[in-house]
């Protein structure tokens, strides 16, 4: 009896270990904290009747600390994703991806210009780029232009 019961509670912490490393436990001890380690997306929003808009962002020396943003956009429009590093020695890198979860990106200056196949939030991910990049942290602009599908006719 007593290897069945020790068998049974080995089982028990693994499965807890198991659901508190794949975060299903929300109050867990150091499940918020995970929470608070990734990022957060901004979204941007466009003045009425601009086609482009820009913020402006930072990139930091903690592990994963990308930045992102959320971008409302119709299927058939045209999207320009543009990174201007503002700190001297600051490479970046960038990536999209849609709402159904295609990426697509590279490295600095335009990320992404390409027409739209979906609509609905797009997010972008601003990244260093590892290997052309004299800092791990820095200032930059993203800019980005939706140009709608009405204005290509």
């Amino acid at each position: 009896m007593r290897d069945h019961s020790t068998n049974a509670r080995r089982s028990r912490a693994v499965l807890a270990a198991l659901i508190l490393s794949a975060g299903l436990l929300p109050h867990a001890p150091g499940a918020s904290a995970a929470r608070r380690a990734a990022p957060r997306a901004e979204r941007i929003r466009f003045t009425r009747g601009a086609i482009s808009a820009q913020v402006r962002g930072q990139l930091t020396r903690d592990k994963g600390a990308d930045a992102l943003y959320l971008v409302g956009a119709k299927a058939g429009d045209h999207m320009i994703v543009n990174v201007i590093p503002l700190s001297d020695g600051l490479a970046t890198g960038g990536e999209v991806t849609s709402p159904s979860g295609k990426q697509d990106g590279q490295h600095g200056g335009v990320i992404f210009n390409a027409d739209l196949t979906e609509t609905g939030d797009y997010t972008v991910r601003v990244t260093r780029n590892l290997m052309g990049t004299e800092r791990a942290d820095g200032l930059f602009i993203l800019e980005v232009v939706i140009a709608p599908a009405y204005l290509k006719d």
